[in-house]
């Protein structure tokens, strides 16, 4: 269970004031067409994984406030740091900035510390094997992917179904 009202617990380094938003964006994007409690399908490294998604019912108000494409966008982080914290046991470092060159969007570590460089893609409908191969390549080209090992995270909140895998 992805309980998404408790995102800073869930992923280690994650901040509050980074998490707060970032689980809105998912409620609002889930809310598109599902209710609370609804099953997310993912595939992890190669593995099928099913996990519940919890939040409490957004008042009617919120979604209008919300930018579609970032609500996408963002929604997709917020699923991508939780899986990748629940099932590789990633620990967020710091955002990468895209103004900088670095080419990709988290830098993680894993338990043995370890660089991860993690892109996310999201979508509402789109083929989530193209997108997961595009975001692959954003995460192979990134600088820090010299040091680290490149990954990537796709989700669709239509069904809701996730991508993650890393790039070898």
């Amino acid at each position: 269970m992805i309980d998404l009202e408790d995102l800073e617990r869930l992923c280690p380094g994650l901040p509050k004031e980074s998490a707060g938003p970032l689980a809105l964006r998912a409620c609002v994007a889930l809310e598109r067409r599902h209710s609370p409690g609804v099953a997310l399908d993912a595939t992890v490294h190669g593995e099928p994984q099913r996990q519940e998604l919890r939040w409490s019912k957004l008042p009617a108000t919120v979604a209008p406030t919300q930018d579609d494409l970032r609500v996408t966008e963002e929604g997709a982080v917020a699923i991508a740091l939780a899986l990748s914290a629940r099932h590789c046991r990633w620990r967020v470092v710091r955002c990468l900035q895209a103004r900088l060159g670095e080419g990709a969007d988290w830098l993680m570590v894993d338990a043995s510390q370890r660089r991860i460089v993690l892109e996310v893609g999201g979508t509402d409908e789109g083929s989530l094997g193209a997108l997961l191969s595009q975001k692959a390549e954003q995460a192979r080209s990134s600088i820090f992917s010299r040091h680290g090992r490149p990954a990537a995270c796709v989700v669709r909140f239509a069904e809701p179904r996730a991508l993650l895998q890393s790039v070898r």
